[in-house]
Protein backbone atom coordinates (compact mmCIF):
# COMPACT_ATOMS: atom_id res chain seq x y z
CA UNK A 1 0.00 0.00 0.00
CA UNK A 2 1.50 3.29 -0.71
CA UNK A 3 0.72 6.03 1.51
CA UNK A 4 -0.76 9.95 0.21
CA UNK A 5 2.86 12.14 1.10
CA UNK A 6 1.90 15.73 1.24
CA UNK A 7 2.98 18.08 -1.69
CA UNK A 8 5.05 21.44 -0.22
CA UNK A 9 1.64 23.50 -1.05
CA UNK A 10 -0.51 21.05 1.53
CA UNK A 11 2.03 21.41 4.00
CA UNK A 12 2.67 25.35 3.52
CA UNK A 13 -0.18 27.15 5.60
CA UNK A 14 -2.50 28.88 3.77
CA UNK A 15 -1.79 32.20 4.73
CA UNK A 16 1.64 31.58 3.41
CA UNK A 17 0.15 30.28 0.30
CA UNK A 18 -1.99 33.08 -0.64
CA UNK A 19 1.07 35.39 0.67
CA UNK A 20 3.21 33.76 -1.95
CA UNK A 21 0.83 34.14 -4.87
CA UNK A 22 0.65 37.87 -4.43
CA UNK A 23 3.91 38.19 -3.89
CA UNK A 24 4.79 35.73 -6.84
CA UNK A 25 2.60 38.50 -8.92
CA UNK A 26 -0.79 36.13 -9.52
CA UNK A 27 -2.90 38.15 -7.66
CA UNK A 28 -1.84 42.11 -7.76
CA UNK A 29 -2.78 45.74 -5.91
CA UNK A 30 -6.36 45.99 -5.81
CA UNK A 31 -7.10 42.43 -7.12
CA UNK A 32 -10.21 41.04 -5.34
CA UNK A 33 -9.70 37.65 -2.75
CA UNK A 34 -12.65 35.65 -3.46
CA UNK A 35 -13.10 33.31 -0.52
CA UNK A 36 -15.05 30.34 -2.73
CA UNK A 37 -11.81 30.66 -5.55
CA UNK A 38 -9.80 30.25 -2.65
CA UNK A 39 -11.05 27.80 -1.04
CA UNK A 40 -11.40 25.52 -4.06
CA UNK A 41 -8.09 26.54 -5.06
CA UNK A 42 -6.06 25.45 -1.84
CA UNK A 43 -8.92 22.52 -1.26
CA UNK A 44 -10.46 23.58 2.27
CA UNK A 45 -13.48 24.78 3.59
CA UNK A 46 -13.95 28.62 3.35
CA UNK A 47 -13.02 29.33 7.61
CA UNK A 48 -9.09 28.62 7.00
CA UNK A 49 -9.23 31.04 4.03
CA UNK A 50 -10.85 34.12 6.10
CA UNK A 51 -8.67 33.32 9.03
CA UNK A 52 -5.44 34.04 6.50
CA UNK A 53 -6.93 36.92 5.19
CA UNK A 54 -7.24 38.10 8.34
CA UNK A 55 -3.65 37.50 9.33
CA UNK A 56 -2.45 38.95 5.75
CA UNK A 57 -4.43 42.18 6.85
CA UNK A 58 -2.23 42.46 9.89
CA UNK A 59 1.36 41.94 7.80
CA UNK A 60 -0.13 45.15 4.70
CA UNK A 61 -0.80 42.71 2.14
CA UNK A 62 -4.73 42.68 1.95
CA UNK A 63 -7.41 44.64 3.28
CA UNK A 64 -10.54 43.57 3.95
CA UNK A 65 -13.33 46.39 2.92
CA UNK A 66 -17.17 46.16 3.86
CA UNK A 67 -19.00 45.01 1.22
CA UNK A 68 -16.16 43.77 -1.31
CA UNK A 69 -14.46 41.03 0.80
CA UNK A 70 -10.89 40.95 0.62
CA UNK A 71 -8.29 42.93 -1.92
CA UNK A 72 -4.81 42.98 -2.28
CA UNK A 73 -3.82 46.17 -0.93
CA UNK A 74 -3.68 49.05 -3.33
CA UNK A 75 -0.18 50.65 -3.54
CA UNK A 76 0.00 54.46 -4.55
CA UNK A 77 3.18 57.18 -4.88
CA UNK A 78 2.92 57.73 -1.14
CA UNK A 79 3.16 54.05 -0.38
CA UNK A 80 5.74 53.71 -2.25
CA UNK A 81 8.25 56.92 -1.30
CA UNK A 82 7.10 55.36 2.40
CA UNK A 83 8.54 51.79 1.75
CA UNK A 84 11.95 53.26 0.14
CA UNK A 85 12.33 56.29 2.46
CA UNK A 86 12.46 53.35 5.64
CA UNK A 87 14.26 51.02 3.17
CA UNK A 88 16.91 54.05 3.22
CA UNK A 89 17.20 54.59 6.16
CA UNK A 90 17.86 51.02 7.30
CA UNK A 91 19.91 50.26 4.98
CA UNK A 92 22.28 53.01 5.18
CA UNK A 93 22.33 52.10 9.03
CA UNK A 94 23.08 48.81 8.29
CA UNK A 95 26.04 49.27 5.47
CA UNK A 96 27.91 51.78 8.44
CA UNK A 97 27.53 48.41 10.56
CA UNK A 98 29.30 46.04 7.68
CA UNK A 99 32.02 48.50 6.80
CA UNK A 100 33.27 48.64 10.54
CA UNK A 101 32.90 44.76 10.41
CA UNK A 102 32.94 43.18 7.27
CA UNK A 103 35.99 40.36 6.39
CA UNK A 104 37.66 39.51 3.59
CA UNK A 105 35.50 36.02 3.31
CA UNK A 106 32.44 38.69 3.62
CA UNK A 107 33.96 40.62 0.66
CA UNK A 108 34.10 37.61 -1.57
CA UNK A 109 30.58 36.83 -0.57
CA UNK A 110 29.38 40.40 -1.89
CA UNK A 111 31.29 40.34 -5.07
CA UNK A 112 29.76 36.84 -5.67
CA UNK A 113 26.04 37.56 -5.00
CA UNK A 114 26.94 40.97 -7.06
CA UNK A 115 28.51 38.58 -10.03
CA UNK A 116 25.84 36.33 -10.02
CA UNK A 117 23.07 39.52 -10.32
CA UNK A 118 24.94 40.76 -13.49
CA UNK A 119 24.23 36.70 -14.47
CA UNK A 120 20.34 37.19 -14.12
CA UNK A 121 19.87 40.64 -16.09
CA UNK A 122 21.68 38.72 -18.34
CA UNK A 123 19.66 35.74 -18.93
CA UNK A 124 16.66 35.75 -16.63
CA UNK A 125 13.40 37.06 -16.44
CA UNK A 126 11.86 39.68 -13.44
CA UNK A 127 11.69 36.20 -11.30
CA UNK A 128 15.50 35.62 -11.31
CA UNK A 129 16.88 39.47 -11.48
CA UNK A 130 14.13 39.94 -8.25
CA UNK A 131 15.68 36.55 -6.37
CA UNK A 132 19.56 37.75 -7.32
CA UNK A 133 19.13 41.52 -6.33
CA UNK A 134 17.70 40.44 -2.84
CA UNK A 135 20.14 37.90 -2.49
CA UNK A 136 22.98 40.85 -2.76
CA UNK A 137 21.31 42.80 -0.59
CA UNK A 138 20.60 39.98 2.01
CA UNK A 139 24.34 39.26 1.66
CA UNK A 140 25.76 42.72 2.64
CA UNK A 141 22.90 43.67 5.37
CA UNK A 142 23.55 40.21 6.99
CA UNK A 143 26.64 41.45 8.20
CA UNK A 144 25.74 43.93 10.37
CA UNK A 145 23.89 41.65 12.47
CA UNK A 146 20.90 43.16 13.08
CA UNK A 147 17.80 40.60 12.86
CA UNK A 148 15.06 43.23 13.32
CA UNK A 149 16.45 45.60 10.72
CA UNK A 150 16.38 42.12 8.33
CA UNK A 151 12.99 41.73 9.29
CA UNK A 152 11.31 44.91 8.75
CA UNK A 153 12.99 45.37 5.39
CA UNK A 154 11.76 42.08 4.19
CA UNK A 155 7.89 43.06 5.38
CA UNK A 156 8.34 46.17 3.21
CA UNK A 157 8.59 44.45 0.53
CA UNK A 158 6.16 41.72 -1.12
CA UNK A 159 3.91 44.70 -2.85
CA UNK A 160 6.90 46.25 -4.71
CA UNK A 161 7.70 42.95 -5.32
CA UNK A 162 4.72 42.11 -7.25
CA UNK A 163 4.52 45.00 -9.20
CA UNK A 164 7.64 44.27 -10.85
CA UNK A 165 7.15 41.04 -11.31
CA UNK A 166 3.79 42.30 -14.02
CA UNK A 167 5.72 44.84 -15.24
CA UNK A 168 9.27 43.66 -15.11
CA UNK A 169 12.26 46.01 -15.31
CA UNK A 170 13.14 48.79 -17.97
CA UNK A 171 16.52 47.75 -19.78
CA UNK A 172 17.95 51.18 -18.15
CA UNK A 173 17.36 50.88 -15.30
CA UNK A 174 19.17 47.29 -15.16
CA UNK A 175 22.43 48.98 -15.77
CA UNK A 176 21.52 51.82 -13.59
CA UNK A 177 20.73 49.33 -11.00
CA UNK A 178 24.08 47.27 -11.73
CA UNK A 179 26.25 50.44 -11.44
CA UNK A 180 24.77 51.17 -8.25
CA UNK A 181 25.55 47.57 -6.72
CA UNK A 182 29.31 48.10 -7.90
CA UNK A 183 29.69 51.35 -6.08
CA UNK A 184 28.18 49.82 -2.85
CA UNK A 185 31.07 47.60 -3.02
CA UNK A 186 33.63 49.42 -4.12
CA UNK A 187 32.77 51.49 -1.03
CA UNK A 188 32.43 48.79 1.32
CA UNK A 189 36.19 48.06 0.08
CA UNK A 190 37.64 51.24 0.60
CA UNK A 191 36.30 51.04 4.15
CA UNK A 192 34.56 54.40 4.15
CA UNK A 193 31.49 53.93 5.81
CA UNK A 194 29.62 57.55 4.81
CA UNK A 195 30.72 56.71 1.48
CA UNK A 196 28.84 53.20 1.59
CA UNK A 197 25.63 54.98 3.32
CA UNK A 198 25.79 57.72 0.41
CA UNK A 199 25.78 55.09 -2.25
CA UNK A 200 22.67 53.22 -0.90
CA UNK A 201 21.19 56.42 -0.64
CA UNK A 202 21.53 57.00 -3.94
CA UNK A 203 20.78 53.52 -5.12
CA UNK A 204 16.95 53.83 -3.41
CA UNK A 205 16.37 57.39 -4.97
CA UNK A 206 16.81 55.42 -8.51
CA UNK A 207 15.13 52.23 -7.20
CA UNK A 208 11.84 54.79 -5.86
CA UNK A 209 12.09 56.60 -9.14
CA UNK A 210 11.53 53.41 -11.44
CA UNK A 211 9.35 51.87 -8.70
CA UNK A 212 6.86 55.06 -9.46
CA UNK A 213 7.33 54.14 -13.26
CA UNK A 214 6.53 51.11 -12.81
CA UNK A 215 3.30 52.37 -11.00
CA UNK A 216 2.17 54.35 -13.96
CA UNK A 217 2.94 51.83 -16.67
CA UNK A 218 0.33 49.73 -14.68
CA UNK A 219 -2.27 52.06 -14.44
CA UNK A 220 -2.19 52.62 -18.02
CA UNK A 221 -1.94 49.24 -19.12
CA UNK A 222 -5.40 49.00 -16.49
CA UNK A 223 -6.85 51.82 -18.63
CA UNK A 224 -6.10 50.78 -21.85
CA UNK A 225 -7.64 47.36 -20.74
CA UNK A 226 -10.64 49.10 -19.56
CA UNK A 227 -10.96 51.29 -23.29
CA UNK A 228 -10.73 47.83 -25.10
CA UNK A 229 -13.61 45.99 -23.21
CA UNK A 230 -15.41 48.89 -23.42
CA UNK A 231 -14.77 49.54 -27.23
CA UNK A 232 -15.87 45.91 -27.72
CA UNK A 233 -19.11 46.28 -26.24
Amino acid sequence: MVEHSPSNDEQEPIEAQISRLIIEGEFGPGDRLKLSDLAQRFGVSQMPVREALWKLEGSGLVRNLPNRGAVVRNVDEQHIENVYELRAAIEMMLIERVVARVTSTDLVRIDSARAALEVAVTKGGPREILAADRAFHNTINQIAGNDLAMETLAGSLPLIQSMRLRVGFAPERLQEMLNEHASIVAAIREGDGRLAAQKVRLHTVGARRAMIATLHALRSSVKGARRSTAGSL
